[in-house]
């Protein structure tokens, strides 16, 4: 039986035998099922939490919730990477509860405004990053509010009393978490509520795409924060009784490194960007971790050069994929066999610049800026379809209005797909850098994709902090590549371009920015771009 009949005859049993439709249902199976396997180690201190005493936990902290708040109140969570995510995510969908994480990079201002927005109505958050008491008192009264680091809360998830009647009922079109949408052109990041169909249905999507990881230890470690793209782990881990290697933000490349092979990690889910950096730490020191059997890269644009260098290193293990708050991933995957040539050694490249195809039970297609759909193979705004959809946005009835028809939604993502159904996505709207004469965008990517092939060039962003100017690209030099020899064959290259793909300029950098997300900063950029520009008026 090959591993995609095996997995949909798996998913049949799952969802319509032991109907497991719910976050809840899943972690009342999963923890059952694996009892006291290892579920979490906490990389710094190898502290182990298994899978059964992490429901114990959970349960009580249930048990406080239920005493406190109601099914559907709003539960906040504010705290970088931690162990104890998983037992108040676990408690909280046990206690019927909406599950609002919150990323420990958030300035406290932002915090609090998003306390007040969704009404939570109980906090659990990290003493250590120093939220005002009263401001919390304030934001969520004082009974349902926890410090992960005070000795009630341990008091109570270690020696707690467990509540009867756990899970709590609800049903699977219920909202099970508010998350905040990373693709958004504002200061204030727009609330998403996602179901807990959508977060279910997330997990079969992953099964039905039968990537093999091949033999290995079968433990995950996640270089994202838990709060935001590391959240999409949760249910997967559970349900594949992996045990996950726990290390806090902000993901040194040297830490990850050390993690990965001190506790032979098998699978690893990191930004393009972290992977320069974990790449770059394991060639200097000669290291191949050679327990690592995939590694999944996302939330960004990865360029072929680093693809093709990765699978150079440690071998053809890239699996690439694409998805966002509003439509849950995996959308499209890319693993090996979809860019490995015949023979199973050359790389596809035209293949590594496309995000994947299609997986599951997803519809994907292009719609025009007025939600029209567009033939096949035109580009536009990606638009998607399926049950890892969320229910919308919290109170924003005129985004919803103009995102949300027909069961699709209209991201703000542009892209195309080619004629073998592989997802080619070009950047969002604040990512276009130009236009071409006949009107049609630029991307940065669409720069980036031509210098990214330079001899000289590691990595390159293109930024256009002045709509009336060019865009500048700033340019990471390749080992002992000098500037002045750079920029020889960079303006041979900018003359054979047509004008609107030519940059003004070229700043070099030793090193890129990144968000606390792990994610490229361009907005740094573009504020660095317009420094050093002032003068010939950039400012």
């Amino acid at each position: 039986m090959n591993g995609a009949l095996k997995n949909k005859l798996i998913l049949f049993w799952l969802r319509s035998v032991k109907r497991l439709t719910t976050p809840a249902a899943m972690i009342e199976f999963a923890c059952r099922r694996q009892g006291d396997k290892p579920l979490l180690i906490e990389a710094e201190s190898g502290k182990t939490t298994t899978f059964a005493a992490m429901r114990a936990r959970a349960g009580r902290l249930a048990a406080r919730f239920r005493s406190q708040l109601a099914p559907g109140d709003v539960l906040a969570y504010v705290a970088p990477n931690m162990p104890e995510y998983f037992e108040v995510r676990a408690a909280a969908h046990l206690a019927g509860l909406i599950f609002m994480p919150l990323a420990a990079s958030l300035p406290q201002e932002t915090v609090f405004y998003f306390l007040d927005f969704v009404k939570a109505k109980g906090l659990v958050y990290d003493g250590e990053l120093g939220l005002p008491p009263d401001r919390i008192r304030q934001a969520v009264g004082k009974n349902a509010v926890l410090d992960l680091r005070g000795t009630e809360y341990a008091r109570l998830v270690e020696s707690g009393p467990e509540a009867d009647g756990l899970p709590v009922a609800v049903a699977p079109d219920d909202i099970a978490t508010y998350n905040i949408s990373s693709g958004t052109t504002g200061k204030i990041p727009k609330v998403v509520a996602i179901s807990n169909r959508a977060w279910v249905s997330s997990f079969y999507q992953l099964m039905l795409t039968a990537i093999p990881a091949g033999a290995g230890t079968n433990r995950y470690l996640c270089a994202m924060p838990y709060a935001t793209a590391g959240s999409t782990s949760f249910l997967p881990v559970l349900m594949a009784g992996m045990t996950v290697l726990v290390v806090r933000e902000p993901f040194p490349p040297a830490t990850l490194a050390d993690a990965a092979r001190q506790y032979g990690a098998s699978r690893i889910f990191l930004t393009p960007s972290q992977l320069y950096g974990l790449l770059d730490v394991c060639r200097a020191r000669n290291e191949r971790l050679p327990d690592l059997a995939m590694i999944v890269t996302g939330t960004e644009h990865a360029s072929v050069s680093l693809l093709r260098e990765c699978a150079e290193w440690f071998g053809p293990k890239i699996v690439c994929g694409y998805g966002m708050v509003e439509a849950l991933p995996p959308l499209t995957q890319l693993p090996p066999a979809d860019y490995l040539a015949p023979g199973g050694t050359a790389l596809r490249e035209t293949r590594l610049r496309s995000a994947g195809r299609v997986v599951g039970e997803i519809e994907l297609r292009t719609m025009d800026e007025q939600g029209r759909p567009l033939p096949s193979g035109t580009p536009g705004r990606i638009a998607v379809r399926g049950d890892t959809v969320c229910r919308g946005y919290v109170d924003n009835a005129d985004e919803n209005a103009v995102c949300f028809r027909d069961g699709w939604f209209l991201s703000s993502d542009y892209g195309r797909l080619d004629d073998d159904g592989f997802l080619h996505v070009f950047g969002r709207k604040q990512d276009i850098v130009g236009r071409k004469a006949d009107g049609q965008p630029v991307f940065a990517s669409d720069i980036e994709a031509v210098f990214e092939s330079a001899s000289c060039v590691r990595r390159c962003a293109a930024v256009r902090p002045d709509p009336d100017r060019e865009p500048v690209l700033f340019i990471v030099l390749r080992g002992e590549a000098k500037e002045s020899e750079a920029q020889a064959e960079l303006d041979g290259i900018r003359a054979e371009l047509e004008p609107e793909l030519r940059p003004r300029e070229f700043l070099f950098r030793t090193a890129l920015p990144a968000t606390p997300l792990g994610k490229l900063d361009r907005r740094t950029l573009a504020e660095e771009a317009t420094r050093k520009g002032g003068d010939e008026g950039y400012a």
